[in-house]
Parts: C-alpha cells; sequence; structure tokens
C-alpha cells in the first residue's frame, strides 16, 4: 500500500468508475458519455488538488515545512481523533448511519495505528507521512470511490438494515487489522513504509524477521491490509467496489510482493529456505 501506484493507474480507475456508476444508476442516453467526461475531468483536477492539501503542499510556516516538522504530525492527529470520536457518537443520534460510520471508524483506526505502533517500535522513521493520509493518488481514488458509491445508493434506495455481507465485512476488517498491526508490532524496527533497496537509507541492522506471526505468513503487514480493504467494502455494502478494492489490491501485491522478496533474497541468503516453509495467505499469490 505505502509503494506508490502509477498515476495513470489512478485516473484509469477513476474514468472506469464513473462510467459504471452511470450506466449502472442512471438510464443511459446521448449526453451520458459527455458527462461522464466532463465528471472525469473535474475529478482529476480535485484529486490533484486535494492530495497538494495532504501533503501540506505548499506551505511556508516553519512548522509545516517538511514531513518531519511537529505542525503536520499534530495537524493529523487532532484531524484524524476528532473525526474518529465523533463518528463513534454519531450512531447513537443517527442509527440509519451505522454502516457509515462503522467504515469511517474502519478507516480512520487503520490510520492512526500505523502513526502509534510506528512511533513505538520505531520512532527512527516517523514523520507525518506515517499516517499514510497521503501516500498516493490511487489510495485517495479508491477512497473517494468507495465514499461515492455508498451515499449514491443510499441516495437512491435508501439505508439498508445490517446484512450478512456487513457482518462478513466487520469480521474481515477485524482479521485484516489485527494482522496488520500485530506485523508491525513483531518487526519493530525492522518494518519500512517503503521497501528498502541497495542504495537508498537503508536500515543496516535490519534482519529477517521470522518469530511470532511471521513463523506462518511471509508478508502479513500485506495480507491484513488486503483483507482489510476488501472488508470496508463489505461494510458499506458496495457491489462495485467490493470488486474493484479486491481486483485492484490483490494485483497490487501480485506485482509488489515478488519484486520486494528478489530485493530480500539478494539481502538474506536464508531467505530462500524461509520462503519455503511460509505462505502469503492472499489467494492466488504463492
Amino acid at each position: 500500500v505505502p509503494h506508490t501506484v502509477p498515476h495513470t493507474s489512478s485516473y484509469t480507475f477513476l474514468t472506469l468508475l464513473t462510467y459504471i456508476h452511470l450506466i449502472t444508476y442512471i438510464p443511459f442516453h446521448h449526453t451520458s458519455l459527455h458527462t461522464a467526461m466532463s465528471i472525469t475531468s473535474f475529478l482529476k483536477t480535485s484529486l490533484t488538488n486535494f492530495q497538494s492539501f495532504l501533503s501540506f503542499e505548499p506551505s511556508s510556516s516553519p512548522a509545516f515545512l517538511t514531513p518531519s516538522s511537529p505542525g503536520r504530525s499534530g495537524f493529523l492527529g487532532l484531524l484524524l481523533g476528532s473525526l474518529l470520536t465523533f463518528h463513534l457518537l454519531l450512531p447513537l443520534l443517527l442509527p440509519s448511519l451505522l454502516k457509515w460510520c462503522l467504515y469511517v471508524v474502519s478507516l480512520l483506526t487503520f490510520h492512526v495505528l500505523e502513526y502509534v505502533i510506528t512511533a513505538l517500535y520505531n520512532g527512527r522513521v516517523l514523520t507525518s507521512t506515517s499516517f499514510l493520509v497521503d501516500h498516493s493518488e490511487a489510495y485517495t481514488v479508491a477512497a473517494v470511490a468507495s465514499c461515492t458509491e455508498y451515499w449514491f445508493r443510499s441516495f437512491l434506495f435508501g439505508p439498508l438494515p445490517l446484512l450478512p455481507l456487513n457482518y462478513f465485512g466487520i469480521s474481515l476488517v477485524v482479521l485484516g487489522q489485527s494482522l496488520r498491526t500485530l506485523s508491525l508490532i513483531t518487526c519493530g524496527d525492522n518494518f519500512n513504509h517503503v521497501i528498502q533497496v541497495e542504495g537508498s537509507n537503508v536500515n543496516k541492522r535490519q534482519r529477517l524477521v521470522r518469530e511470532g506471526v511471521y513463523g506462518v505468513l511471509r508478508h502479513p503487514s500485506y495480507t491484513g491490509w488486503f483483507y482489510w480493504s476488501v472488508g470496508t467494502q463489505c461494510i458499506l455494502g458496495n457491489p462495485i467496489c467490493i470488486v474493484a478494492y479486491t481486483y485492484v489490491s490483490w494485483k497490487f501485491f501480485k506485482e509488489r510482493i515478488p519484486f520486494e522478496e528478489k530485493t530480500l533474497e539478494g539481502r538474506f541468503k536464508e531467505y530462500k529456505e524461509y520462503k519455503e516453509k511460509s505462505w502469503v495467505g492472499i489467494p492466488f499469490i504463492r
């Protein structure tokens, strides 16, 4: 997830979802294609501007100049904490928004824990980017698409009660988040949100972690995130995004894991043996 997906993938995903939403929910007529293209163009511009906002760019204040500046972490912590508290309390006033609040709480909990666990176990690399709220346009697109589909369906069909799919999503989110958090704790200062390659700022003390959850899964942080991301869409009951999230997340890890493992094989001679005795845990990825 932390590795940036190419911008073209973001725009393709965004355009595809725009067309699918229009075709699925709006009777097709001669202006639909033009409308879709206009919406896509507007969303591209909005995405770029929003991504700059998340990255605090441009900023002239000393407290916000770099990811290591205290202002960035303080602001994001306050923002995420306030939103988390609000959505924990909102269902008490509006029970019909329970599914939405469960989704938002899951999303915010993920980002807060990424920062907190990094602070506790690998403080030397801690910056505002450890919240992972601005790591790629593709991630922002996926989140916006998810919210759009949910509210679009809610507007057309009204709120629906909790269904077995939603309960299944809650289970996936709990499982995925637990795996992700446990993997970060187990790794400690061996974990980094960016793949470490020779010639970059590599942690020279890094070792191959094989204890705990890593004794069974080679990439529990990726496995956890995969099931967590799909689970969030099951909570919302988004049929389009369930399929899209599953495919895009799977394809991403299908490409990322072999690249990372090739790097690890070059750094740790025992990695091939470890690889044979462990598994990934994501379907159809060995």
